[in-house]
């Protein structure tokens, strides 16, 4: 699934070619994804315009000119959308704009997508927004202190997107090997001073991924089918069975909530 650095480069590379354009609906197509009323949807976009595209975690937040709504996009597993350069495949395509002379189109071959409008002045008002909580990138280490030493895993606490939104399987695995703690560790044992170490290793290792373009692991590209790099500076993220790049072990996999887990056992004692 993309997560907020995969999802922030799409944001990045779509913004130069949607905004201030009259939008034209070309396609509708799939009845799963569209959590408001298409006919809703045609209707309040066509003839109007995006001014911003902002992000939250996960979910991109397509801001218009005339009208209370906004349009919010989720990617799920599998979503993409592409702007200025059409998509390499052209199949599973549910959604495209024409935006003068450009276009948005948005592909999901699973289909886990999420779009729909919400009142801009108040996005918590809508049921699919409503627990989504501060973008990871805006959290200090205060707020980690106080929010995620409960008595759950430590992982789980870094997924709960209504704690902080964005973080998913690859950088909670990540940021856990590079503070040395297992993924099953209680969140309430730790110290205020490794929730610091934490918060610090998990805004570097977000900004580093944003820089390398996200991690193109399966479906996560680009607004431009332009596929990201840090995939190649991972440590643990499905490489089970391999050796650790720091000490040699063989890295482990388990199960943490039913979420696929690789760690190091020497590095990241229990």
């Amino acid at each position: 699934m993309p997560e907020l650095p995969e999802v922030e480069n799409v944001r990045r590379n779509i913004v130069p070619y949607v905004l201030n354009k009259k939008i034209k609906v070309n396609i509708l197509a799939d009845v799963k994804l569209f959590k408001s009323p298409r006919e809703e949807i045609e209707k309040i976009l066509e003839g109007n315009q995006f001014s911003k595209i902002d992000r939250v975690g996960k979910y991109l937040f397509f801001r218009l000119k005339d009208s209370i709504y906004s349009l919010c996009v989720h990617l799920g597993m599998s979503g993409q959308l592409y702007a200025h350069t059409a998509p390499i495949k052209e199949n599973h395509l549910h959604f495209v704009l024409d935006l003068e002379g450009q276009k948005l189109w948005y592909r999901d071959p699973r289909r886990f997508g999420k779009i729909f409008l919400f009142k801009t002045d108040n996005p918590k008002e809508h049921n699919l927004l409503k627990k989504v909580g501060p973008d990871a990138l805006s959290i200090t280490s205060e707020y980690l202190i106080k929010n995620l030493k409960k008595n759950r895993p430590i992982k789980v606490q870094l997924m709960d997107q209504a704690i902080l939104a964005g973080v998913g399987n690859i950088y909670a695995d990540e940021v856990l090997f590079r503070i040395k703690v297992h993924p099953e560790t209680k969140a309430k044992t730790l110290e205020d001073s490794k929730i610091e170490e934490l918060h610090s290793e998990l805004i570097t290792l977000l900004e580093d991924s944003i820089k390398a373009k996200g991690s193109s692991v399966t479906y996560a590209v680009g607004g431009e089918n332009e596929k990201g790099s840090f995939q190649d500076k991972l440590f643990v993220y499905r490489k089970a069975g391999q050796k650790c790049k720091v000490c040699g072990t063989k890295l482990e996999k388990i199960r943490v909530n039913q979420r696929g887990t690789t760690f190091c056992p020497s590095c990241q004692k229990q």
